[in-house]
């Protein structure tokens, strides 16, 4: 392994504006940093990249693979073909009520994504075999890039393969891998399997490492934290017709990960004593677990439609504005492994809190918390902060404070001098 590593070779589902969630964000100013910082990146996806000058795309491959279904050799247990079996409620999409973009949105994640992974390993595998394999690191992205790496292993890739974690199945399925979930229990075996196989592994936060250590038995000396930060500029703007004053804002993927059933019934709680309150959801269902439909009905059940506003998805313009229009930013994930969504409300001058478990506070420790589905706690510290605007300013003075400490380009000379040595 060479000293200074100057070619890395990324495998990722997502990399702004190619984005669904989290990830393609912190990929974006990954490979933004990596590079300034002197590092050659390549990036392979399995989606069309039309509209992005510095990734390669791989669909080509991924299509002619995936109508194979072409096996990994040794992967022959991981049969997953589907994220939702035959006869559940298929993925809707909710309207994109405060969205400029007319861009037509596809999901990055179909129903078939565990077969599609495969079509991509053997794709990125013709492709090393195409373009050669000198690169000092290939880095995967969550799950999704397993299948390549076990295929490399197969075929004798000797390439130090890493990992960087932005989400595990015991976060996405809110801590309950082991229920009766198949999906879930065969995407942690996958994981277990892959991430035990690492070089190493970054992690977005204290967090995620204790589940690695705890949940996947990976051992604590090959896991090293790497604290996400982001490139945002806020707008200094807001939906005015939505600004009641009292504005609290979630916003996030409708999943069981993001704690959106504790977060309605606090807000039941907060509007028994102020109903003044408005709560806004930004965000959409995914393919893997949309709860959309059951949380507009829950909210219809327990009459809180005129104080709780769906906006659907929202682009990064319309997601600015929303910032600026809230008081309060929520953070009520039972697993949240970051939170990058916590420092864009900070930076856009919106105070925080978030539950015990969000890892975005290893950053920002000032952060007001309160244990999961301990509804009377986070219903109080709603209710002090958006009835007490002294109270919110200090809060986003300290927290800012914080935030002004953190330093992403540290972080990822931090992650260059992990791959100095093996």
């Amino acid at each position: 392994m060479p000293q200074n590593p100057k070619k890395i070779l990324i495998l990722s589902w997502e990399i702004l504006p190619l984005m669904e969630g989290g990830l393609g964000v912190l990929v974006r100013s990954l490979v933004d940093e990596l590079r300034r910082q002197g590092a050659e990146v390549t990036v392979l996806t399995p989606h069309n990249t039309d509209h992005i000058d510095d990734v390669i795309s791989l669909e080509s491959g991924v299509h002619k693979y995936s109508k194979l279904d072409t096996p990994i050799p040794g992967l022959t247990d991981f049969v997953l073909k589907e994220f939702i079996p035959k006869g559940k409620k298929k993925y809707v999409k909710w309207p994109q009520l405060y969205s400029k973009s007319v861009v037509k949105r596809t999901t990055l994640y179909p129903n078939n994504t565990p077969i599609v992974t495969r079509a991509y390993a053997w794709a990125v595998y013709d492709w090393l075999q195409e373009n050669g394999q000198d690169f000092d690191v290939i880095y995967g992205m969550d799950w999704m890039a397993i299948p390549a790496h076990l295929l490399l292993v197969h075929h004798n890739i000797t390439i130090p393969f890493y990992y960087h974690i932005n989400s595990t199945e015991v976060d996405r399925s809110g801590g309950h891998v082991h229920n009766n979930d198949y999906t879930a229990r065969a995407l942690y075996e996958l994981e277990k399997k892959g991430f035990y196989l690492a070089e190493k592994i970054a992690v977005v936060s204290d967090i995620s490492k204790q589940i690695l250590v705890e949940d996947y038995n990976i051992p604590e000396e090959r896991i090293y934290p790497i604290y996400n930060d982001i490139s945002f500029e806020p707008d200094k703007i807001g939906f005015e017709h939505l600004d009641r004053g009292k504005n609290v804002l979630f916003m996030g993927r409708v999943v069981a990960q993001k704690g959106l059933f504790f977060l309605i019934e606090t807000a039941a709680r907060v509007l028994q004593i102020d109903s003044q309150v408005t709560f806004i959801i930004a965000g959409d269902g995914s393919t893997e677990g949309n709860l959309l439909p059951e949380i507009v009905e829950h909210v219809a059940k327990r009459k809180l439609e005129r104080n709780i506003v769906f906006t659907g998805w929202v682009d990064s313009e319309s997601k600015k504005q929303l910032y600026k229009t809230s008081q309060l930013f929520v953070m009520p994930s039972p697993n949240e492994p970051f939170g990058l969504t916590a420092l864009e409300a900070i930076r856009s001058g919106v105070p925080t809190i978030a539950s015990e478990t969000s890892g975005f506070i290893s950053v920002v420790p000032s952060t007001p918390t309160f244990a999961y589905y301990d509804i009377e706690a986070f219903a109080n510290t709603i209710l002090h902060f958006i009835q007490n605007k002294d109270a919110r300013i200090d809060l986003l003075k300290r927290q800012q404070e914080d935030l002004s400490h953190h330093n992403w380009p540290k972080e990822v000379k931090k992650l260059l001098s992990l791959m100095e040595v093996s």
